[in-house]
């Protein structure tokens, strides 16, 4: 009854609210050095091997890996701090950013990026298991997986705008600072949940499993491992088109910086938008 009383104060839609304003913020530094990546070409002096770099290996290694460690953080710590301090990690980095004078710093700054973005998930995750009852849980983390897409939308107009009127560098400085708001009114707004509340037994063992146990139970389910893999193999395809579908905008058809962006954003939104696009024009 407790739990049903506090679905009724609203309390839970605000924290859901936040979080997937959180999760826009991810996205939306996580695609921006795609946006940017033309005029950072140019400006940085560097080839298109390293502006993928820029996306690939120095942003994926480490969200990738670190996205276990951190999740472990969630599950034994405050997942309120942990969640706060990935962002605001994530967010100084993307705002750093627009500060580096050369591709070596730019890349330190993306691996900081990764680190920060790989705790978002595991940590929001887990705490909307204790803001919402299991019959809640789908449509909650149905809404919050919409903060990707928004995220994107945000990212590629709000510093594809900056970036054609003041530069790649206001460009990041303007999809990072976001980030830094929405840390102060995470962390002076939403209290830590009960761990657990909605699904304890007579006799609770709220102990997480150990790794190697908890690696074991997902590799036997092979429904569970052939969705990885499908996953991981789409995602690889998502990013590469991620990072040069704007590049090559304005290279092939000489578009300006916000232009492109905006074009992009219609082509990955499906043919639908396309035709009503078309329709504008």
């Amino acid at each position: 009854m407790a739990g049903v009383a506090n679905m009724k104060t609203g309390r839970p839609y605000y924290v859901l609210a936040l979080l997937v304003l959180i999760y826009m913020t991810n996205f939306a530094d996580r695609v921006i050095i795609g946006v940017l990546g033309e005029p950072i070409k140019a400006d940085l002096k560097i080839s298109d091997t390293q502006l993928g770099l820029l996306t690939g290996m120095t942003f994926v290694i480490f969200y990738g890996v670190l996205g276990i460690p951190v999740g472990r953080l969630a599950d034994r710590y405050s997942r309120k701090w942990v969640l706060a301090g990935c962002l605001s990690l994530w967010s100084i980095m993307t705002v750093l950013s627009g500060f580096t004078t050369n591709f070596r710093q730019l890349v330190f700054a993306r691996f900081g990026v990764g680190i920060g973005e790989a705790g978002c998930t595991p940590a929001a995750h887990s705490l909307m298991t204790d803001f919402f009852p299991p019959a809640r849980r789908s449509m909650a983390f149905a809404i919050y997986s919409a903060g990707s897409q928004l995220g994107i939308i945000l990212g590629t107009l709000v510093g594809g705008w900056f970036g054609r009127a003041y530069g790649w560098r206001a460009g990041m400085i303007a999809v990072g600072l976001p980030g830094l708001l929405l840390f102060l009114l995470f962390v002076l707004t939403v209290r830590e949940p009960e761990r657990g509340r909605f699904d304890q037994t007579a006799a609770p063992d709220l102990s997480p499993p150990s790794l190697m146990t908890a690696t074991r139970a997902f590799m036997a389910d092979r429904l569970f491992v052939c969705v990885m893999l499908g996953m991981s193999c789409a995602v690889a395809g998502h990013y590469s088109l991620g990072i040069f579908a704007v590049p090559f905008l304005i290279r092939a058809y000489h578009l300006d910086l916000f232009t492109a962006a905006q074009l992009n954003r219609v082509c990955k939104a499906g043919p639908r938008s396309t035709n009503r696009g078309d329709r504008g024009v």
